[in-house]
């Protein structure tokens, strides 16, 4: 029944994240074509400055919340008391960042010209906070939140060729932006009275939570750093266009990363569950499931992306875009990487409670990208932001599976990733033939990912029975 509900959750989170996906998939060619490479550029990167301050009202809040309700949910007292003590805090930190943000626009020139955008994009953090998604974490409750989601972005994804219609309309795109991402928060805090009643808290236990939230917001802020920097310091050294085409690249990345990573996000409260109970056998049990999983999705997800990065640009944003073309091929390779590190952090540093290895790995990871961004950029402009973001990501998976091997014997995992190796010539091989037969964009892509699907699961299913004759000699 377990296993079921795991497995539930994993293709409820991957719905959400396709719905996440489909809305910037499908509005991307219009809004990239209407709003041009400057317009988006300026969307882009007043989105970048407003991260920041969504990244300190969470404050880490989401994983330790998670993470330490997961063993409460059998005690509605305990788990209550806790969750205000968390709410009040988030409600705290969503002031500071506001705050802080209305000073940096007052104080910094170069943002005046921005001011309607950051407000605009900043209600995500009102957004986030009183969504208390982590509440639905911790009862692994994913077909509220996976169904609030869509209707959200239907909505969202009527209003979007309704009102952003010229070169203008950026502050429109920004708006119904944010009421797909968080729109859908305005009800979280209604619904989670089918729970328990959230309230302000006048006297949370603040040395309680606050040194394990401040390790994992710190976590959070190197993560934020390289995953915005490279953004940030292009808009500074060359400016919206290059901001633009950059974007594109990031976006693409972003959506195929989110996709991956669905699996990855709801195994938290289960793991945290297992080791609270010192459940061993199904902790190493769930572990080999879903590395398996990710090994099988990841690799021919990253080559395929290298392969096609071309062709996947013009087709979504089109020709102008076509100088982000070297930088999503960069960026393919960092998904790996990426989405392995995010496997090993959530699936075993995190719930061992080792949140200050994790605060090492990424520290090392974004001082990393910024050094480089600082040196590259200027001389390799947003293929330099994409060669550092590589790095960065290759940096912290290493230290991250450092940190790991007393957990999980990663030994394991090679024969898997052989075969998956070998299972992906030919993908590398459908693509090209699809290059040589066709000319257009959407048959080129449309064929390789048909022809590489069929010939990588039959190569799978072939080394799959190979393995079972050999395991039952």
């Amino acid at each position: 029944m377990k296993k079921h509900l795991l497995a539930t959750n994993a293709l409820l989170n991957t719905l959400r994240q396709l719905g996440a996906i489909a809305f910037p998939l499908i509005t991307f060619p219009y809004v990239s074509r209407v709003l041009q490479v400057e317009g988006y550029g300026k969307y882009t990167f007043s989105n970048s400055i407003v991260n920041y301050f969504c990244m300190f009202a969470a404050l880490g809040i989401t994983n330790y919340a998670i993470r330490e309700g997961s063993g409460l949910r059998h005690h509605k007292e305990k788990l209550e008391k806790f969750s205000n003590e968390v709410f009040t805090i988030n409600i705290i930190t969503m002031l500071i960042a506001y705050a802080l943000l209305i000073g940096l626009l007052i104080a910094w020139p170069k943002l005046h010209n921005y001011r309607s955008l950051i407000l605009i994009q900043s209600l995500t953090i009102i957004f986030n906070t009183i969504g208390v998604e982590w509440l639905y974490s911790i009862y692994e409750d994913f077909a509220y939140v996976t169904v609030r989601s869509l209707c959200v972005q239907f909505v969202a994804l009527i209003l979007m060729f309704l009102f952003v219609r010229q070169k203008s309309d950026y502050v429109n795109y920004a708006t119904i932006t944010v009421l797909a991402a968080g729109g859908g928060n305005l009800f979280g805090f209604i619904y989670s009275r089918k729970y328990l009643h959230l309230k302000i808290s006048f006297h949370p236990n603040y040395r309680q939570h606050i040194i394990p939230m401040l390790v994992l917001f710190f976590n959070t802020v190197a993560v934020t750093i390289y995953a915005n920097s490279d953004i940030t310091l292009l808009g500074i050294f060359k400016g919206d266009h290059t901001v633009g085409l950059y974007n594109v690249a990031v976006r693409i990345y972003t959506i195929v990363k989110q996709l991956l990573n669905a699996t990855v996000i709801v195994i938290l409260p289960r793991v945290s569950l297992y080791l609270r109970e010192n459940k061993q056998r199904q902790y190493q049990k769930l572990l080999d499931n879903v590395f398996r999983v990710l090994i099988i999705l990841i690799l021919p997800a990253t080559v395929g992306l290298f392969m096609l990065s071309k062709e996947i640009i013009m087709l979504i944003a089109g020709s102008a875009y076509f100088g982000g073309t070297q930088s999503l091929r960069i960026l393919s390779i960092a998904i790996m990487f990426s989405i392995f590190a995010s496997f090993i952090t959530t699936g075993m540093l995190l719930p061992k409670r080792r949140e200050k290895k994790i605060l090492t790995a990424t520290l090392i990871g974004a001082v990393i990208n910024i050094l480089l961004n600082l040196v590259m950029i200027p001389f390799l402009s947003l293929n330099g932001a994409a060669l550092t973001t590589l790095l960065a990501e290759f940096m912290v998976f290493i230290i991250s599976l450092i940190y790991a091997r007393d957990i999980y014997q990663f030994k394991k995992i090679i024969m898997p990733l052989f075969t998956t190796m070998i299972s992906c010539v030919p993908v590398i091989l459908s693509c090209f033939i699809a290059k040589e037969v066709f000319t257009s964009n959407i048959w080129i892509i449309l064929f390789s990912v048909l022809l590489s699907g069929i010939l990588y699961s039959i190569i799978q299913v072939v080394f799959f029975y190979i393995n079972r004759r050999r395991n039952l000699r």
